[in-house]
């Protein structure tokens, strides 16, 4: 799944190099570069996850614990909308980075009637 951020009124990601970084990376995904290794290594890791609406929007995001999140404490988060995934893999390419995919929520994704 890779998503058009221009086609999406909410691209909110402050202007620090974290919007032409999601820029680079969409590009790149839509011509097949996957992230590697030591990319998906650097990401924080999101476990118990589920997948809900960005808070106001329709956009999808995840919800989760986050562990290894350079801006937030180890915790319960929302992501911002998502732009990218490879659930086979174990990945998400939100608007502010990568994340690497734990054990999914069932529990929280059944009770939202999710599969």
């Amino acid at each position: 799944m890779i998503r058009d951020p221009s086609s999406t009124p909410s691209v909110t990601v402050a202007d620090d190099g974290r919007r032409e970084a999601l820029f680079v990376d969409l590009e790149r995904l839509a011509h097949g570069w996957r992230p590697d290794a030591a990319t998906l290594a650097a990401a924080p890791l999101i476990d118990r996850w589920s997948i809900v609406n960005f808070p106001g929007t329709t956009e999808l995001a995840m919800q989760g614990t986050v562990t290894g999140h350079p801006r937030l404490h180890d915790g319960p988060v929302t992501t911002s909308p998502i732009y990218a995934a490879d659930f086979y893999v174990g990945w998400i390419r939100t608007q502010g980075r990568f994340y690497r995919l734990g054990r999914r929520d069932v529990v929280a994704q059944q009770s939202r009637g999710l599969r």
